[in-house]
């Protein structure tokens, strides 16, 4: 918590940073070789700041250089705000996302419903729509038979075939394919 003598020194010195960025060199350069030292104590006061390096100012370098002494003066004030405001001063805030997306999808499709597509598909014959009827129910009894594991071994060869007999028949076969998981 900041005293009031502090808070008044502080707002001293923003007022005095506001009315030199538009002075001279000199006078922003004497404001900044001021300002600079005062607030050392303040975590992260150095960060950012283009006329420093390894905690090291670097007046020497950059005393010429009036849009760099601005800079730092605008980034000095900008701290000086927050600081007076009593806002969070750490570098390196923890921030976690978390995200997580369930994707549960069900496919509860019957075999009856299955062979009533496989019925409506025109471009079988009645004698197709029997091979495939009863395909359909072998790979049934694998589902119910046979574990996991063991189904793909034993329904590949009847899911060639039905596939082969044309991409309505495939289409209409994909729960009971999906179901095999």
């Amino acid at each position: 918590m900041l005293t009031e003598v502090q808070q008044k020194s502080i707002k001293q010195d923003i007022i005095a940073i506001e009315n030199s960025l538009e002075g001279n060199k000199i006078e922003v350069l004497n404001l900044h070789q001021k300002i600079y030292p005062k607030y050392l104590n303040l975590n992260n006061w150095n960060q950012s700041l283009i006329g420093v390096y390894e905690n090291k100012y670097l007046y020497e370098v950059y005393e010429h250089d009036l849009p760099v002494l601005v800079f730092d003066l605008k980034l000095m004030k900008s701290k000086l705000e927050g600081y007076l405001l009593q806002l969070p001063r750490d570098s390196n805030p923890e921030i976690i996302v978390n995200n997580q997306m369930l994707n549960n999808q069900q496919l509860d499709v019957s075999i009856e419903t299955i062979i009533d597509n496989i019925n409506n598909i025109d471009s079988i014959s009645r004698e197709n729509i029997a091979d495939i009827k009863f395909e359909i129910e072998q790979m049934k009894n694998i589902i119910e038979q046979y574990p996991k594991n063991q189904r793909w071994d034993k329904a590949k060869n009847i899911i060639y075939s039905l596939f082969d007999r044309g991409i309505d028949v495939a289409i209409a076969i994909l729960p009971l394919i999906y179901k095999m998981k």
